[in-house]
């Protein structure tokens, strides 16, 4: 019953790691897209 609980909880432990770096990296990706200035693609269209 405790090896079960140990393996429960380094399970937990590693699932909250792999979480822990999911946030970190889509931290630094929100923080270098809002240091690139906003690109704005115009379509201009003549009309008569």
């Amino acid at each position: 019953m405790l090896a079960e609980l140990e393996q429960k909880q380094q399970n937990l432990r590693d699932t909250m790691l792999r979480i822990s770096g999911a946030i970190q990296v889509l931290e630094e990706e929100l923080a270098m897209a809002e240091a690139q200035p906003a690109e704005v693609e115009l379509n201009v269209t003549a009309t008569s």
